[in-house]
């Protein structure tokens, strides 16, 4: 049971996120949240849902035990509640307490993980909090990871009629299979040169959640220092968006819309370092991308080290 003093800060927290919550997520990047905060400040809106100190009375609690405990409940968890993980990141992001409570949603996931395959790999309340992050602060990072990639494929021009999957790639009668291929490789091989430079262009809240992943993982789970960043960044982040450039402003034509599962697929297994099963004992067209992988997975690998480096969270 709650003591008094927490009972009341378990009280605030449930209304800043019932109150709060539409004016942190409404807005879908700053500009757009300055606005709304500007507009509700000329229609009177309620003192305490700006108020930063009754947001820093329940971050103030040892552990954000107050936040677990929310966190925890029936209603956090329900898909049609207004409350969720990716609410309570908005919420405290906007308050710019946003690194305290992706630290303390990774440390709580790591320390309740025994078998090192399971660490977030489920729709958690972490990975729930980063879709909110990289929602807020990575739409410019995927124009630049993705844009000249966006741009080659909605060219007029523009051809590969690869279909299938990687395991079985097929062309219609009559078009190169090889020579599809092999523009395929080389557009993967174009996005990879744009991502393995992209360290810059990484917003810092991102690189300070990567960093404090790779740390408090490596303690644990030394064997994953390295890929779990991979996970976050690519499996999580670069892989989807890849399929969506109209929700970057860059809508491409729908026949290309193999293509970017296709491409999609070839980075996820970058990421896994997996090869295409059975590519090169047939010589066909896993081969090609089984080199793509095992020539670039070295590459990916120093730039998720480099990437988790950034200031202190």
């Amino acid at each position: 049971m709650f003591g008094a003093k927490r009972k009341h800060k378990l009280d605030i927290t449930r209304e800043i996120l019932f109150s709060g919550v539409a004016e942190a997520t409404a807005a879908g990047d700053e500009k757009q949240q300055q606005q709304q905060q500007q507009q509700q400040q000329d229609k009177s809106a309620p003192t305490e849902v700006r108020d930063l100190s009754r947001v820093e009375t329940v971050g103030s609690c040892p552990g954000f035990d107050v936040v677990s405990a929310v966190s925890n409940a029936k209603l956090f968890k329900d898909p049609a509640s207004t409350i969720n993980a990716e609410c309570v990141a908005r919420v405290f992001t906007s308050y710019g307490l946003g690194p305290s409570i992706f630290r303390w949603a990774i440390n709580e996931e790591v320390a309740n993980t025994v078998q090192a395959e399971t660490l977030f790999r489920t729709n958690s309340v972490t990975t729930k909090m980063m879709s909110a992050l990289y929602k807020k602060f990575g739409k410019d990072y995927i124009k630049f990871c993705f844009g000249p990639f966006w741009t080659a494929i909605a060219a007029k021009d523009f051809s590969l009629p690869l279909s299938g999957t990687l395991a079985n790639l097929q062309v219609s009668e009559g078009v190169d299979l090889g020579a599809c291929v092999v523009k395929h490789v080389q557009l993967c091989q174009d996005i990879c040169e744009r991502i393995f430079v992209s360290k810059d262009a990484c917003p810092m809240m991102l690189r300070q959640v990567f960093q404090h992943v790779q740390t408090t993982v490596g303690r644990k789970f030394p064997a994953l220092k390295t890929t779990v960043v991979g996970g976050f960044l690519f499996l999580r982040f670069l892989c989807p968006s890849v399929l969506h450039p109209e929700q970057y402003g860059m809508p491409v034509e729908k026949n290309t819309e193999r293509l970017l599962i296709l491409v999609s697929s070839t980075l996820t297994k970058l990421a896994n370092g997996m090869e295409v099963s059975g590519g090169d004992a047939s010589g066909g067209p896993g081969a090609a991308i089984n080199a793509f992988v095992a020539k670039n997975f070295p590459r990916l690998t120093a730039f998720l080290d480099q990437i988790a480096v950034a200031s202190a969270v």
